[in-house]
């Protein structure tokens, strides 16, 4: 059974893709002539809608059904993971911290902080949610993988 997401306005989505980009609050206030409390307040409104809490849940929900997909892919090589990365990747995409990570893993906190370091280094990601973005764009992360991280 799919669920259908709600009923998001374009702001919603602007602030979604903006995040999904690697922008800041501020950058996507911008963008969108917002202040960045209106930026938060769209983000608020669209975790009420859809129960993800945080933007990396968010951007990861919004790729996932789907809404991402006219945004174009950023050009960036092709990154090959071990199995460790993708672990990483599915914890941090389903809003998991760096401790729970760690947790989850069996490994330390400085272990998941290096993983997380690399893994945005080899992306050329901004932050968390641009990084599950681009995971998403290389179709590294989608509803296949949601299972394994759980």
């Amino acid at each position: 059974m799919t669920i259908l997401p709600p009923p998001l306005t374009c702001r919603h989505l602007a602030v979604i893709a903006g995040l999904a980009r690697g922008h800041s609050y501020a950058q996507i206030g911008r963008h969108l002539h917002l202040s960045d409390q209106s930026v938060k307040g769209h983000i608020r409104d669209i975790t009420q809608a859809t129960g993800a809490h945080g933007a990396t849940v968010i951007v990861d929900w919004a790729y996932r059904h789907g809404l991402m997909d006219g945004l174009r892919a950023e050009p960036r090589q092709l990154v090959d993971l071990r199995e460790r990365d993708l672990r990483v990747l599915e914890l941090i995409a389903a809003g998991l911290t760096t401790e729970e990570t760690a947790r989850k893993l069996g490994i330390g906190h400085a272990a998941v902080k290096g993983n997380i370091a690399r893994l945005s280094g080899e992306f050329g990601a901004t932050g968390r949610p641009h990084l599950v973005a681009l995971a998403h764009q290389q179709g590294l992360l989608g509803d296949e993988t949601r299972g394994v991280a759980a």
